[in-house]
């Protein structure tokens, strides 16, 4: 008797559980196809911004600083890894951003500002980040210094000094355009030069302007001598530095 109760139960159990052999095999296939399913992915948290968010602008840090951009700016060329989620909608979670092209802030020049002819004649304006007073200023400043004494000078009535000769590279004929400190410099007080004749390209005419804007941030650019307004270069460099300046979030230098 007791082994006969022990078999009614274990029917019992089988019928509730769908374990035995009268499993439904339309049942046993959905199961299956369930467990074959991939487990939904979930998608990175979105930053907390504690003072809001700014649809229209990017948040970008380079080097130390951040910098706001309007959103069409940097978004064009930026790219996100899958975990940086939002980055950049606020101040707190900027976008990490290597070299950040300042082309299109330079198309938004009003019609008004002077010197705005000068600024399409710039190539390549950019800021980019490095590690502390780890820029081409100082190699910059070297060439401008070695300069042969064989080198031609003269002065324009803008007081820019043009300097044609060899420089530290023997077959590199270069041309070197500085300006009295008491006229312009970099932000840490160093001669503002330009070189010309050392790259990217093979002109002579290609000409380079690279200095820190701060101790991890560099403004650079390159312009064309042969079509570009030279004695306009420091207005040109003193308004592009001050557009620069515009961007910077204030407290995030």
């Amino acid at each position: 008797m007791v082994k006969l109760n022990r078999l009614i139960a274990l029917g019992a159990t089988c019928i509730a559980l769908s374990a035995c052999d009268r499993s439904d095999p339309d049942a046993v296939r959905s199961q299956d196809t369930v467990a074959m399913q991939p487990a939904a992915t979930s998608a990175p948290p979105k930053p907390v911004c504690p003072n809001g968010r700014d649809p229209s602008s990017v948040y970008a840090i380079t080097g130390k600083t951040i910098f706001k951009f309007p959103r069409r700016a940097p978004d064009s060329t930026a790219r996100l890894r899958p975990d940086e989620g939002d980055l950049g909608e606020c101040v707190e979670h900027p976008r990490p951003i290597q070299v950040l092209s300042l082309a299109q802030v330079l198309k938004d020049l009003s019609e008004n500002e002077p010197n705005k002819e000068a600024f399409p004649q710039l190539s390549r304006p950019r800021l980019y980040g490095h590690h502390p007073n780890l820029s081409l200023q100082r190699s910059n400043q070297y060439v401008a210094a070695s300069r042969g004494p064989e080198a031609q000078c003269q002065t324009r009535s803008s007081g820019l000094e043009i300097c044609s000769g060899h420089g530290p590279i023997e077959s590199a004929e270069t041309t070197i355009l500085r300006v009295p400190l008491a006229e312009h410099s970099t932000p840490d007080g160093h001669a503002f030069v330009v070189l010309c004749g050392l790259g990217p390209s093979l002109s002579r005419d290609d000409c380079g302007v690279d200095y820190q804007l701060s101790e991890t941030v560099s403004l650079s650019y390159n312009f064309d001598r042969s079509k570009f307004p030279i004695d306009q270069i420091v207005e040109v460099d003193r308004m592009l530095r001050k557009k620069v300046d515009d961007l910077v979030v204030g407290g995030y230098r």
